[in-house]
């Protein structure tokens, strides 16, 4: 399992120590000396997990397709999953982020989705079981407020009418 965590450079470097009788730097193996390196990061999967995305990112939705979720040795599970142009695994869709998405892009047609960009991040307080466990939610992007500079120029042009007081 942890061979899948290594690229095949800490790979070699990790065989060509296995054979030397120099100690071993775990933290280079693994990557555990990336900063604020969490456990989950540590599992591989084929779909995205919070872990994924933290911080938040900005990305457009590129496709929907049903997907077996189940793990290797359970029944098959279909949920629908969401790709992204800007990520390289697709989201598992739950019933609240299908609510959010229709709510977010003010439409249920969901060919009218594709294309459309939508912020994907981990909400620490999403439950599951029970427990506070932290998940993926969506949202849409902030829109971009103008800067103070260009506030005074707007205010400036509203209120700059030729009528006297």
């Amino acid at each position: 399992m942890w061979r899948q965590l290594i690229n095949d450079n800490e790979r070699k470097e990790y065989e060509t120590w296995l054979t030397s009788s120099e100690p071993i730097d775990i933290d280079t193996y693994l990557n555990l000396n990336e900063e604020n390196m969490k456990a989950g990061k540590m599992i591989p999967s084929k779909f995205l997990k919070k872990e994924d995305i933290d911080p938040a990112k900005l990305v457009t939705i590129n496709g929907l397709r049903q997907a077996n979720v189940a793990l290797d040795d359970q029944p098959e599970e279909m949920k629908w999953t969401m790709f992204f142009k800007e990520l390289d695994k697709p989201m598992v869709l739950n019933s609240t982020n299908i609510q959010l998405l229709c709510k977010v892009l003010d439409t249920d047609e969901t060919d009218e989705w594709i294309g459309k960009q939508i912020v994907v991040f981990n909400d620490q307080n999403v439950s599951f079981g029970g427990k506070i466990t932290g998940g993926i939610r969506i949202r849409a992007q902030k829109k971009k407020s103008l800067m103070p500079e260009e506030e005074k120029i707007a205010m400036v042009a509203v209120f700059d009418d030729d009528i006297p007081f």
